[in-house]
């Protein structure tokens, strides 16, 4: 039925109806076997991420069921954060490596084996085998299968969401601003999550209209994706920072944190300006907006 509010339904039964979706398909993935097992993982932690949005959406509303379906999913993904992040960093150089002419990309040739060669034994391991770790991560969806049925919202219609969407919304304002004050890996890393769950709430609230919505959503999620690239690209360079000669000679490891860095130049350079765009608007003026959205969204139901 999608990842989106029903107008013919309650909030509360539209989110309860999103989480048991979510949480149907995470299992789903987990029991494929045909699905390959870096695939699943990236999978279930996207899914735990739309959960975690899903949740954050009617935050007050779920009163102190939030804290601990939140952590709940979080745990999920953190604890298959360890294989993802390997992956990611082979991802960001195969991109980077990309943009590069042949005889350039040969140079880096001996890092891209070492980065996958790493991957590649981080699951083999017996601390990160991922049959163990998505085995884990079902025990925990299963559980909370069982218990999404019994979601409680105090709140009804726009107020049961108003709450979350702006509280997500102002937090992203605030981070882009930090980020680049700042400069710093971690604080477009906590940008990025925010558009993530603004995002992910475009999404659930799309239906109220749909071809504005998906317009905003798409530029959302375009900024999200070159934050996350940016994110990736941060951990390959501090990686290369820590001065492993396995991974890499002095020479190489300078030359490519220089093209690692130019390119994380574009790619804020292209952030601010979408950033500019998506948080434009007051906190005040929005709510008010959406508000106006909700109700004649449910009077045309009518």
């Amino acid at each position: 039925m999608g990842y989106k509010l029903k107008r013919n339904k309650t909030v509360q039964k539209s989110i309860r109806r999103v989480g048991a979706e979510q949480i149907d398909k995470a299992i789903g993935e987990i029991d494929d076997p045909k699905l390959d097992r870096h695939a699943a993982v990236h999978q279930v932690r996207k899914r735990c991420k739309k959960l975690r949005a899903l949740v954050r959406l009617v935050r007050p509303a779920l009163g102190k069921t939030y804290k601990h379906e939140n952590k709940r999913f979080r745990d999920v993904a953190r604890n298959l954060a360890g294989m993802r992040d390997e992956q990611s960093m082979v991802e960001a150089l195969e991109r980077l490596l990309a943009t590069l002419d042949v005889a350039e990309r040969k140079k880096f040739d001996g890092v891209l084996g070492e980065l996958r060669a790493r991957r590649d034994a981080t699951a083999a391991s017996t601390e990160q085998d991922p049959e163990l770790l998505l085995a884990d991560a079902r025990q925990s969806l299963v559980k909370a299968r069982r218990e999404v049925d019994q979601w409680q919202l105090d709140a009804k219609d726009f107020q049961a969401v108003s709450g979350g969407f702006l509280q997500t919304y102002k937090r992203g304002r605030k981070a882009v601003k930090r980020a680049f004050r700042s400069g710093a890996a971690s604080d477009f890393h906590q940008w990025r999550k925010r558009v993530k769950y603004h995002t992910h709430h475009l999404r659930l609230l799309r239906p109220l209209w749909p071809q504005v919505n998906e317009a905003w959503q798409m530029e959302s999620k375009d900024l999200a994706d070159i934050l996350g690239e940016d994110h990736d690209l941060a951990m390959l360079d501090a990686l290369l920072e820590s001065g492993d000669e396995n991974l890499a000679g002095d020479k190489t490891r300078k030359r490519l944190q220089k093209i690692i860095q130019k390119q994380q130049q574009r790619l804020r350079g292209e952030a601010w300006e979408i950033g500019q765009r998506l948080h434009a608007e007051k906190p005040k003026a929005l709510k008010k907006r959406w508000e106006r959205y909700w109700h004649a969204w449910q009077v045309s139901a009518h």
